[in-house]
């Protein structure tokens, strides 16, 4: 069976849901006019682990609730990086050279109502990022920045009460909010901030992102990865089902198997 392990975007932002079979690696390309049909197992297993820039098998095959097992989370060479707080490089010799570039900026991201996130990205990930998000509305606050740098600002603002994460529970329960309200949030959370930042840009571009999205704000969440595909925002799939707009979050599809049984009732 088809074990999904990571969820991408294609050049258009659509959804890819990256799959392993048999020890190699397919893809699951979702567009907007897509009929989608996939009955994902209930239990999640463990998607494994990078080593050498290369997606590797779970040895186990382990039952998880998250996505990786203790065991691969430790030895993936991902995630001394997704820890980092810039105090101290835990990385590969390789990593950290990369890191060393001034290549890295910080950037604040609005999902709605005074949800701000905080993250780092490189310089060529700048929309991308934001959109496969699904942000409203994104602004970069500091540039040119090595890796280190980058994260102890960002470390520095999720001590101040911005979020470095949000999950697709939370980004459903915020659309639909007001877009000038939330623009006018992030404005005046990022202007009480520049007396402690003085290395933030002194006038940000703040960029609204919603032309990327379909015009669907209100629609129930479904379990069931079934229907015809409205679009997405970030990893929020917009579904028609049986009439009715529904919203399927991809990354509860990221550590399932897809099965090859049709029985969707226990799902709808």
């Amino acid at each position: 069976m088809k074990h999904v392990i990571r969820i991408t975007f294609d050049e258009l932002f659509s959804p890819v849901l990256v799959f392993r079979e048999s020890g190699c690696l397919g893809e699951i390309r979702i567009k907007p006019g897509d009929k989608v049909d996939l009955l994902l197992a209930r239990e999640r297993r463990c998607i494994g682990f990078v080593s050498k820039g290369e997606f590797k098998e779970c040895p186990r095959k382990a039952l998880v609730k998250g996505k990786k097992c203790a065991s691969c989370n430790a030895v993936d060479e991902e995630t001394p990086c997704l820890k980092c707080n810039g105090s101290i490089c835990l990385a590969e010799e390789e990593k950290r050279l990369k890191c060393s570039e001034k290549n890295y900026f910080v950037y604040l991201a609005a999902f709605g109502g005074s949800m701000l996130k905080v993250g780092v990205s490189r310089k060529e990930r700048r929309m991308r990022r934001w959109i496969e998000q699904g942000a409203d509305f994104a602004v970069r606050i500091a540039d040119g920045l090595d890796g280190r740098t980058a994260r102890r600002i960002e470390y520095a603002l999720t001590q101040r009460g911005f979020a470095n994460a949000l999950t697709g529970k939370q980004k459903i329960s915020l659309l639909g909010s007001d877009k000038k309200r939330t623009r006018e949030e992030l404005i005046e959370r990022l202007e009480a901030l520049r007396d402690c930042f003085p290395e933030f840009a002194e006038k940000p571009a703040v960029i609204e992102l919603s032309e990327y999205y379909p015009k669907l704000e209100h629609a129930k969440p479904t379990k069931a990865l079934v229907g015809k595909s409205l679009g997405n925002k970030g990893s929020l799939l917009f579904l028609e089902q049986a009439g009715e707009t529904r919203i399927f979050d991809l990354g509860m599809a990221v550590g399932r198997m897809v099965c090859e049984e049709k029985s969707l009732s226990a799902y709808l």
